[in-house]
């Protein structure tokens, strides 16, 4: 599934919760796929974000489950890999196209992890301003059931498993999550492969941190690292190095303008991210968007 079809289903998704009505996507026409990364880690593909699947003999790690209408549908693919159980379900961060599975995949067998931020948000409900989206409380069983403040460490399937906060970046709850043996990093939505990311701001999050937290990440890799996106295709290090100068040079180039006295709409004139749109601006967020996540960020 294309960055730009997932992420067209996701704005659906959030604006029929903002009007209280059924998601507007067809569930039924989504295809769960899966490809080898790296040791017992699988990526697994869908419509929501991207899941990491760590497989051992004495149980499965899921890295966010999507949507929950997909559930039957990505138990079916893990089935396909393992018989074994999922004994944790660790989330990047609150928002439903990586939490919406929760309630389906715990059990008295599965812990339900996330930064400390996640549970709040979930346990409250919240607001997506730049979709109107109001995001009722989640149900109890969806609820993370450990969480952690600044990071956790996880001995697991033969992986020594970091899950690291990246705060007030993509949200006020981010995660990213380190797969140290096999050299796998999940970013979770601090990563929008090949197009602008979405930057939840009603929700603590900022352009500026969204680059702390890819230059904190990019530190741990080398050139064999394997990189899961929250959406696109798996990745490396040298792509996630081109998406860490777009961020740069966006923050770059708005903030001069911000500087010099300029208004959002005097910017959105001076058009400075002109060069990067090309690249960048195909996706679910358009260029004048995400102009403007950067000139609120600063």
């Amino acid at each position: 599934m294309s960055v730009k079809f997932a992420k067209s289903a996701l704005l659906g998704a959030l604006l029929s919760v903002s009007a209280g009505l059924a998601a507007q996507q067809d569930f039924s026409k989504v295809e769960i796929t899966h490809q080898p990364v790296a040791g017992s880690i699988f990526m697994l593909q869908g419509s929501g974000g991207n899941i990491a699947l760590l497989v051992g003999e004495e149980g499965n790690l899921m890295v966010d489950d999507q949507y929950e209408p997909l559930a039957p549908k990505i138990k079916a693919a893990i089935g396909k890999l393992t018989q074994a159980p999922i004994r944790y379900v660790l989330n990047t961060h609150w928002h439903f196209d990586h939490t919406g599975g929760n309630s389906e995949f715990n059990s008295n067998e599965a812990l339900m992890i996330a930064q400390d931020n996640v549970r709040k948000r979930m346990l409250s409900g919240g607001e997506i301003k730049t979709f109107n989206a109001k995001i009722p409380p989640a149900k109890p069983e969806a609820l993370p059931e450990l969480t952690f403040k600044e990071r956790m460490h996880l001995h697991f399937a033969g992986e020594d498993i970091e899950a690291l906060a990246m705060p007030n970046a993509h949200t006020d709850g981010d995660a990213i999550v380190f797969f140290k043996n096999s050299n796998v990093v999940h970013m979770g939505d601090l990563y929008f492969k090949d197009v602008y990311p979405f930057v939840d701001l009603s929700s603590g999050g900022s352009v500026n941190g969204v680059l702390a937290a890819v230059d904190g990440a990019l530190a741990r890799m080398d050139d064999s690292t394997k990189v899961i996106p929250g959406h696109g295709t798996l990745s490396n290090k040298a792509e996630l190095t081109d998406y860490r100068n777009m961020l740069k040079t966006s923050l770059d180039a708005v903030g001069k303008l911000k500087e010099a006295g300029k208004s959002l709409d005097e910017v959105k004139k001076a058009d400075p991210l002109a060069k990067l749109n090309g690249q960048f601006g195909d996706g679910f967020i358009k260029p004048e968007l995400w102009l403007q996540f950067v000139y609120q960020s600063l």
